[in-house]
This record gives C-alpha cells, structure tokens and sequence, in this order.
C-alpha cells in the first residue's frame, strides 16, 4: 500500500482516481477554521469554502474508526496536539 497525501487543495484530483489506485484506509483530523489567537489571521471565504468541500468529501467517506478529541487547530504552525480527534475512513473497497 502506498500513502497518498491529501489535503483541501489535491482532495478532488485524488479522490477523483478508480477506487483500486486509492489506499485502504485514511485518516482524517477534522478542524477548525477560526483562530484561537489574535496573530493567527483568517481564512479567505475561498478559503473556508474548499475547506467545507474538502471535509464533505471525508464524510462521504465510512468511518471505520473515531478517537474522540478535540478539532484540529487549523490556523497554527504547531504540530497536531496528542488531543486531536482522528477518524479512519476506508477509501477503497480494496483490502
């Protein structure tokens, strides 16, 4: 199995490949949007709106596994948090 990196600007190329070329499983941290900290500026509304794409499309998604947590700062430069939730979706019916 090879990993394949996602995110809100390649989810649509990579979701759009035949299921046999996607890996089984992904992981996916759900966040947050809005900034904790004054420095940590906003998102455009392009921004948020790819972002609310991206997620939809994770949702589309079974949910094989949920680790209940917080969501993910979006807006930080610091690493995920030991307290995040993760969720692992299958991505292909492939196993």
């Amino acid at each position: 199995m090879e990993p394949v990196f996602v995110n809100m600007y390649a989810f649509a190329e990579v979701f759009s490949q035949p299921n046999s070329s996607l890996p089984s499983l992904g992981l996916f941290c759900p966040g947050d949007t809005r900034p904790v900290n004054f420095w940590e500026g906003t998102w455009t509304e392009d921004q948020d709106r790819r972002y609310a794409q991206y997620q939809a499309e994770w949702n589309k998604r079974p949910v094989l596994r949920h680790i209940e947590g917080k969501k993910a700062r979006l807006l930080t430069i610091a690493p995920v948090q030991r307290s995040t939730a993760i969720q692992v979706h299958r991505l292909s019916a492939q196993d």
